[in-house]
């Protein structure tokens, strides 16, 4: 709490319990004796003249979903596009290679880039950037080693109306990125609800052997199926630069996606809690371990302690 300073204070309740958070820091949480109460008034007491208040809202707030449908749960989309984490029971993709297209850390403020693109920096944050020079719109073509399985991250800021495309190129066919201050693109599918104008946006292209998807700042945005999977992307084409669009990263990630404890990549099996591997492709269903009470000494004995006992008395361990 800042003393003589403005402080916003923001009161969390939901049917369990109310959380004071005082400037964005948690300061106290109190337990509801009486939780999922429906509040309809509220008093505003005691204010002296030394005291101004500047606002007052409520918010009724909905609980996020994962994207395995658990509310408020820990599961995500990894790199490879699969829901893993939380309740899923499956593992992110590993990045096997990364590759930095722009390699701006070696290059310096106002160098020249295939005579139309210019290095830049941030006086504040002190991160480059590449741009175009003057009106030219400036372009670049670099190598790429791309595996079967790959995500392609951008990361720009863009302030006008002209599209820059990046182009990844196998042969004769393309898929093409391309974007302005208002959206960004998958080949002809476009999406502005989660750009952000004239601000930073992160776009993430994964591709597989089927498809690919466009992210836009962590939300799957748009999917096209390809016509020739598993093809092999040699370069990379940015074209149309302008000098109002400053573009921070291009980098390329090799995946290999998790496999699940029978072996599939991306499946669904898991250990269940007798240590056996149950589930996806397996067939088998998760053990229950049932509990048995002795009522001599209350003590709670699980079917595994009672089938490792018989074990021992049986000689069999």
């Amino acid at each position: 709490m800042e003393i003589n300073e403005e402080n916003v204070m923001r009161l969390y309740v939901n049917g369990t319990d109310a959380k004071l958070y005082v400037n964005d820091v948690l300061y106290t949480s109190v337990i509801l004796e009486k939780g999922g109460l429906i509040y309809s008034k509220l008093l505003l007491m005691n204010i002296p003249p030394e005291t101004s208040i500047y606002e007052i809202k409520g918010r009724n707030l909905q609980a996020v979903k994962d994207c395995a449908g658990i509310v408020n749960g820990s599961a995500y989309f990894d790199n490879c596009g699969n829901c893993v984490g939380g309740t899923t029971s499956v593992l992110p993709c590993s990045v096997v290679s990364e590759s930095d297209l722009l390699e701006l850390y070696s290059l310096n403020n106002g160098d020249i880039l295939d005579k139309n693109l210019i290095v830049g920096i941030d006086e504040d944050t002190q991160r480059k950037w590449i741009s175009g020079v003057t009106q030219t719109k400036g372009s670049l073509i670099k190598q790429v080693t791309i595996s079967e399985e790959f995500e392609l991250v951008v990361r720009a800021v863009s302030k006008t109306s002209d599209d820059v495309s990046i182009n990844l190129i196998s042969g004769e066919d393309k898929i093409i990125l391309y974007f302005d201050s208002d959206e960004a693109c998958l080949n002809n599918l476009c999406e502005s609800t989660s750009w952000r104008q004239n601000e930073e946006n992160v776009m993430r292209l994964y591709v597989n052997k089927t498809d690919a998807k466009l992210y836009v700042n962590d939300v799957l945005c748009k999917k096209v199926i390809l016509e020739k999977g598993g093809l092999l992307y040699t370069s990379l084409e940015l074209i149309d630069v302008n000098p109002e669009t400053l573009i921070y990263e291009i980098k390329t990630r090799n995946l290999q996606p998790a496999k699940d404890c029978a072996g599939v990549v991306g499946g669904y099996a898991y250990f269940d809690d007798c240590g056996n591997c149950v589930g996806g492709t397996t067939g088998k269903s998760p053990c229950v371990i049932e509990t048995i009470w002795d009522l001599d000494n209350d003590k709670k004995w699980s079917l595994p302690d009672i089938i490792y006992g018989l074990q021992v008395l049986s000689g069999a361990r």
